[in-house]
């Protein structure tokens, strides 16, 4: 089931200025039920596999010397993990790289091109990306960008000239538009950990009320995971979930922490940073509490909140913040704040159980 944004945004291009509402997506009266197979890639796993996590870029459509800063940035990250990584598995890059929202904003067809293309022509690594409140901010409608997505997965499926491994579904049932999963599987295709993306959503009556996960995606969610324990005999699958805006859980676990900073519960990651308020949906629609009552998910990750990059273990559960992966959107927050936490979060699954999680911060070129 999608949904018409009802939001006036101010969108800029460097020639014109409009004011209007762009659409993320069309009512469906006509949703349809879809298999939770329709909305799964497979990836092949092996002890170790690591996705980075991307958040945040803000990247706007600017001039091209601002385009090379990102985009070196970008590749930048790409190489330091791979220095990171020499001495140990010798991975040359991350298995997958997801995108948690705000990628770009005020943007014309060709950025999200540019973008996309230093994925599949440069990086060229296994990639997603979800939608978070920023998306609509765009000289397109979201159509056009879901369209573009799926075509680049279908290409990937076909012949290999693209890396994206994004799945959406036109008119089904549930409600946002990149709601979809990776399945890492063994040479039998089993599945042996789980990465489930959901939409968050972007507002709800204006613009700084962020919108929620709806009952639909939380029904959708509960088909995926008991499908794949199942599937298992009876066992749940580990699975990590990828969103924009965090659980609203992850404010009731800072502001414990805050009152109860003695308390060893939550176990908080050392050195993680929460210099911004952490401002989750006012709506609480329960997908902690069915994260809780199915025994998959065992990690989360956001974005959204430009100045926080903490991780906390609340209730069996690491909550933790990706590291915003670019400098724009910044100029609020004082300029050594704002240069520290830019970088990535990565997440590593072992054949153990369990998901080990770092914060990676790196500057740009002349700012060390």
């Amino acid at each position: 089931m999608k949904k018409i944004n009802k939001i006036l945004f101010p969108i800029v291009s460097s020639s014109l200025i409009v004011t209007g509402i762009v659409p993320l997506t069309t009512s469906c009266s006509n949703s349809s039920r879809h298999a939770v197979s329709e909305y799964v890639t497979e990836l092949p796993y092996s002890d170790g596999f690591t996705i980075m996590q991307w958040t945040d870029t803000h990247i706007r459509a600017q001039d091209d010397e601002q385009k090379v800063k990102h985009h070196d940035f970008l590749l930048k990250q790409i190489s330091k993990f791979k220095e990171e990584h020499k001495d140990t598995d010798k991975k040359e890059k991350p298995d997958l790289i997801v995108i948690t929202g705000d990628a770009i904003i005020e943007s014309r067809k060709e950025d999200y091109i540019w973008l996309f293309d230093i994925l599949d022509k440069e990086i060229k690594t296994p990639w997603t990306l979800i939608f978070g409140n920023h998306e609509p901010r765009a000289l397109f409608s979201i159509e056009w960008l879901v369209g573009e997505m799926n075509r680049r997965s279908a290409l990937r499926e076909k012949d290999g000239s693209s890396y994206c491994v994004f799945k959406d579904i036109a008119n089904d049932d549930v409600y946002g538009d990149t709601n979809h999963v990776v399945n890492l599987v063994d040479k039998n295709h089993k599945v042996i950990k789980q990465v489930i993306m959901l939409d968050t959503n972007r507002y709800r009556d204006d613009y700084y009320t962020w919108d929620y996960l709806r009952p639909s995606q939380i029904e959708w969610y509960e088909r995926v995971v008991k499908e794949t324990t199942a599937n298992n005999g009876g066992t749940p699958v580990e699975s990590a979930m990828f969103l924009h805006i965090c659980l609203p859980e992850y404010k009731n676990a800072w502001d414990y922490h805050c009152a109860h900073p003695e308390d060893p519960e939550p176990q908080w990651e050392e050195g993680g940073e929460c210099w911004d308020d952490v401002k989750p949906s006012k709506v609480n629609s329960g997908m902690f509490k069915k994260i809780l009552e199915l025994g998959s998910t065992k990690i989360t990750t956001c974005g959204h909140e430009h100045a926080n990059d903490w991780s906390a273990l609340y209730k069996g559960v690491r909550f933790c913040y990706g590291v915003k992966s670019s400098d724009n959107a910044g100029d609020y927050w004082s300029p050594d704040k704002a240069t520290y936490l830019l970088g990535n979060r990565t997440f590593t699954f072992h054949d153990n159980g369990g998901v080990t999680t770092a914060r990676h911060h790196y500057h740009f070129e002349g700012e060390e």
